[in-house]
């Protein structure tokens, strides 16, 4: 259900046609789970804890004047301190972090993080943990709370999948690693004929590029080609297949730039202690020195392929990837991939009716060449490789430990569980089953609740869009194309989809017709007696999902309603194919947003992402399609955009002002190779975060003004004298704390489209000057630039 181009509010990580995406973050150990459940549980209880914990913090908070001293001239507020329980709860969620001995005016987000990054730990098996992972493992943790309850009478077909699967999940964990070692390579042997350096007098089976077909079919590896399905960018009623180069296990970077030859050390030595230790489990014996050369091998195949792959930052115009053919004319002009696409299409489908569009064909051309030069050997040890980490839970006890280590900087989807990990388990079904927990997730919360969260939103939508317009409205270089940018953004509004899906209404009454209609090929394969080991229903899981949400949909209509992930899942999203906004309901929970926490509060978090996924829709990418989601205007070598000549020189400019500003200022590390963001690469997230923030803030006095007629809200217990505008801006920055090993801070920079949390708070912030007036900051103070050195972003005030 991934678009390929959906730009996502958070850091992500699955495969896209230009960039990557990171999803699956929260791989955590059972030990690291169990800490992180505890913490958020404890943020969470009732009332009387709640005030203990108020009590403690201001206790603590008064025992030091140098700790409670405020560093800067902020306004105070003279409204009434509310006892609302929503607003006791909203005080001690961003009571969590903040930090009064630092000024805010110069680190906002030192300012409102510090304590939180001071009290929490990472997690055992995870290398990060921020506010938003722990309000996804809330979310997963209620979703384990209905699965682990034993009735099923009343369930519709589609919970039950979800339960079956589970349960064989989490009793997975349970097994011998080395039994499951000698399966999986039995499994290998049914492929491929096993992995030629594990097995002596090794014959070819199959033609690779039909095992990469067969293998992306049943399980999603894409080992040498790379694909997707979304609309068709100049014909955006059907889905079109898009061929790109693979995934790869580690950053690009690491393979090409020789500042990160220790990296590739260390990864060539792991894989080879991988294959030595699985040949141990499976009683097979290895020539050291055979296997080393065999490894080498290896991955110098995986630094050629990577070294054919067009970086991100090339790949800024839409229209440069855009290159399509009918099913007849690829295999003309395509004659080596024959093999490849006659095997990935499903028999049911006519072909002539299919799009393919192949986004790299530099990459094409140079892998048959790469093919033809190395050893058929060499190409099977890789696929032997990728499908071990692909089924990676199926071993375990030291090959485990190894493939986290390999796998830890990986891109390509983490869809598995380790360490008897419940919540990883939800975390598996909602990659391949992404409506499954998502229904189970919103059916928990209640018909009433569910709709006055909808229409809140609602009205929080059309404030943000309203404002949005006024600060467009406000450039100058925009006047010529105002029309242009109120079409598309009138389009976008009845595309907002908020919560979940329509045709779960229905299955909220008891009638699940709609629901398990969708879920027809999981329900037809999962559930049937047959398919009972976990290995099995992984399978049936993954052909399932590639026939509903994969290449199933290839060739047919679009649908700009899809959610495109899991509603259960803590994140929102833009694609500009679609020109749709997706907020699952699982994002409208802390440190975003909550039914009766302070407008404030949901304005300065969710009402933020509203804003930043809208101004996606005017990013660097989304200027490129218009208000049907298709490639629209005047295309060239430079850009492909429906802006006129002069609204592409304003644009390129403010979009320069903010690549320049990250390159030089988001500079989150001091030792390493690796110091400052690359302004570039994360440019669309950085105007969206700029451009959505102001728009937000602008929606809240809005709100302020017409709803609450003209009313300041009143003052969150904990947070004496703080106004109302200064609990917007720290919700905002609250989102974002986040504690990081330096590797995982690396690998963001590196990889990541989105700029590490301190950058998209203090950069944000200084570009807006509505913060340096609401904390009552000093002119030529960090945050408050003198007017030349800020960026204006979508506004020309």
């Amino acid at each position: 259900m991934t678009s390929k181009v959906a730009k996502k509010l958070l850091t992500d990580k699955t495969p896209l046609i230009s960039r990557l995406r990171f999803q699956g973050e929260n791989n955590m150990g059972k030990t690291g789970l169990l800490v992180l459940i505890l913490t958020v549980c404890v943020a969470l209880l009732g009332v009387t804890v709640t005030n203990l914990v108020f009590t403690l913090i201001d206790r603590d908070n008064k025992s030091s004047e140098e700790d409670t001293t405020p560093k800067s001239n902020r306004p105070v507020s003279n409204q009434p301190v509310s006892n609302s329980s929503g607003f006791k709860e909203a005080g001690e969620q961003l009571l969590r972090g903040i930090d009064l001995s630092v000024d805010p005016c110069e680190d906002f987000y030192a300012f409102t993080c510090n304590k939180y990054l001071d009290n929490v730990k990472i997690p055992e098996g995870s290398t990060r943990i921020g506010t938003y992972d722990e309000a996804q493992v809330v979310v997963d943790t209620q979703i384990v709370e209905f699965l682990d309850q034993d009735d099923n009478d009343t369930l519709s077909d589609t919970e039950k999948v979800v339960k079956k699967v589970y349960k064989a999940c989490v009793e997975n964990s349970d097994g011998k690693s080395e039994d499951r070692s000698k399966f999986l390579n039995d499994k290998l042997k049914e492929q491929i004929n096993g992995v030629p350096l594990l097995t002596e007098n090794w014959q070819q089976k199959s033609s690779l590029l039909e095992v990469a077909a067969k293998w992306i079919k049943d399980f999603e590896i894409d080992t040498v080609i790379g694909f997707d399905v979304t609309a068709d960018f100049k014909n955006v009623k059907k889905n079109a297949l898009y061929l790109s180069a693979p995934s790869f296990v580690l950053p690009l970077d690491y393979y090409i730039k020789s500042t990160f030859l220790n990296k590739l050390d260390s990864h060539r030595t792991r894989i080879e202690e991988l294959f030595q230790k699985f040949a141990n489990s499976i009683d097979v014996k290895v020539d050291k020195e055979k296997l080393k050369k065999d490894v080498n091998e290896l991955v110098s195949l995986e630094i050629k392929l990577a070294m054919n792959v067009v970086p991100n930052n090339l790949l800024v115009n839409s229209n440069i990837q855009y290159n399509k053919y009918n099913f007849t004319s690829f295999q003309k002009d395509y004659e080596q991939l024959k093999e490849f696409i006659t095997n990935i299409v499903y028999d049911d489908v006519k072909r002539e009716d299919l799009a393919i569009i192949v986004t790299q064909p530099r990459y094409f051309e140079s892998l048959n060449t790469l093919l033809n030069q190395v050893e058929h050997r060499v190409v099977y040890n890789y696929l032997g490789y990728r499908y071990l980490l692909n089924f990676k839970d199926f071993i375990g006890g030291e090959e485990q430990v190894l493939i986290k280590a390999i796998t830890q900087f990986s891109t390509s989807r983490k869809h598995k569980v380790s360490d008897d990990d419940k919540v990883g388990c939800v975390g598996t079904i909602k990659d391949w089953m992404p409506y499954g927990p998502g229904f189970i997730y919103v059916n928990g919360l209640g018909n009433d609740m569910r709709q006055q969260v909808v229409d809140d939103i609602k009205l929080q939508t059309k404030l943000v869009i309203e404002q949005f317009l006024k600060n467009v409205d406000s450039i100058e270089w925009m006047k010529a194309s105002r029309k242009s940018v109120q079409a598309k953004a009138e389009e976008l509004k009845s595309h907002v989809n908020i919560g979940y899906p329509k045709f779960f209404e229905k299955a909220f009454d008891g009638d699940y017709k709609e629901l398990d209609q969708y879920h027809t090929q999981y329900i037809n394969s999962i559930l049937d007696d047959k398919v009972e080991s976990y290995f099995d229903i992984l399978i049936a899981l993954g052909k399932a999902h590639q026939k509903t949400e994969k290449l199933g949909i290839w060739g047919k209509d679009v649908d700009r309603a899809n959610f495109l992930d899991s509603p259960a899942t803590v994140n929102a999203w833009y694609a500009p194919e679609l020109n749709s906004i997706t907020v699952p309901f699982a994002i409208l929970n802390p440190p975003y947003y909550k039914l009766d926490y302070p407008q404030a509060y949901k304005y300065g978090g969710q009402g933020g992402t509203l804003g930043h996924e809208l101004t996606h829709g005017f990013d660097s990418s989304g200027v490129q399609f218009g208000p049907d989601g298709s490639l629209s205007g005047n295309c060239n070598l430079e850009y492909c955009t429906w802006l006129n000549s002069d609204s592409i020189d304003g644009f390129l400019n403010m979009a320069q002002c903010v690549i320049s500003q990250y390159n030089e200022q988001c500079c989150p590390l001091d030792t390493g190779n690796v110091h400052c963001a690359n302004g570039e690469n994360t440019q669309g997230e950085n105007i969206a975060d700029i451009g959505g923030q102001l728009a937000a803030y602008n929606a809240y006095r809005a709100w302020v003004d017409t709803v609450n007629d003209g009313k300041e809200e009143q003052q969150l217990p904990g947070l004496d004298g703080f106004t109302s505008n200064q609990v917007f801006w720290i919700t905002y920055a609250f989102s974002w704390c986040m504690k990081q090993e330096q590797d995982n801070l690396v690998n963001q920079i590196l990889t990541n489209e989105h700029a590490p949390g301190k950058c998209r708070v203090n950069q944000v912030m200084q570009d807006i000057p509505q913060f340096a007036n609401d904390f009552g900051c000093k002119p030529k103070q960090a945050l408050f630039p003198p007017e030349g050195k800020r960026c204006k972003v979508w506004t020309g005030v």
